[in-house]
Formats: structure tokens, C-alpha cells, sequence
């Protein structure tokens, strides 16, 4: 397993939120983690949702959920590798701050055990 994305981490798990956020830049590219399913893929645009757009990849260690997303590259029901490109990095949902510069991966694990 793999981290999503070579970005630093900008803020690690936050309230009550299991999550942790990727910086978008230098590669706003989303990756495979681990080789897996696309599971779905939820366009909520911005303002719709706390989350926005959202994909969300099963894997043998759960189900990753990457969150404020612009586009997805892959489609739902594809059998992905490990490292294969997933998405790119957005805005959409709810960010601080607004806007571009709010672009960043909100990215988090549900496993039988519970978010990791």
C-alpha cells in the first residue's frame, strides 16, 4: 500500500473528521493506492456537499474514499492497479479556503475495524 498522492500532508486528522488532507501541488493527481475496484463515483459540484465530488476505491484493506475532487479518470466498476491515476484534485464541496486555492485531497479508509 501506497499513499495516494506524493503531496505533503497539510492537515492531518481534524475534528471529528478520520480524514487527512494532501496538498494539491506540485501533482494534483490522485493515485491508486492499492489495486482495487472503483466502487463509485458521486458528483455533488460544489456547494451541494461538504465532500463535493467523491470516488471512492475498495481495496483488500477497505474502502478509501478521496473527496473534493474536480474529475474522475477512471470509471465505476474498473479493476485498478496500484499507482494508476484515479482523479484530479479539486475544490468542490465545502474548503477553507474558497475557491482554487482550496484545492486539495480530503482522503480517508473505512475498514471492517472502523476509519483509519
Amino acid at each position: 500500500m501506497r499513499s495516494p498522492t506524493s503531496n505533503r500532508i497539510n492537515q492531518a486528522q481534524h475534528g471529528t473528521s478520520k480524514a487527512v488532507d494532501y496538498s494539491a501541488s506540485p501533482d494534483p493527481i490522485v493515485y491508486a493506492p492499492e489495486a482495487g475496484r472503483i466502487e463509485s463515483y458521486q458528483q455533488r459540484g460544489s456547494g451541494t456537499s461538504d465532500a463535493g465530488n467523491v470516488l471512492r476505491l475498495t481495496t483488500a484493506t477497505g474502502i478509501w474514499s478521496f473527496c473534493h475532487l474536480e474529475r474522475s479518470l477512471v470509471s465505476v466498476g474498473q479493476q485498478v492497479s496500484e499507482g494508476q491515476q484515479l482523479a484530479v484534485m479539486g475544490y468542490t464541496g465545502y474548503t477553507i479556503p474558497k475557491g482554487p486555492a482550496g484545492r486539495h485531497l480530503h482522503c480517508y479508509i473505512l475498514t471492517p475495524k472502523g476509519y483509519i
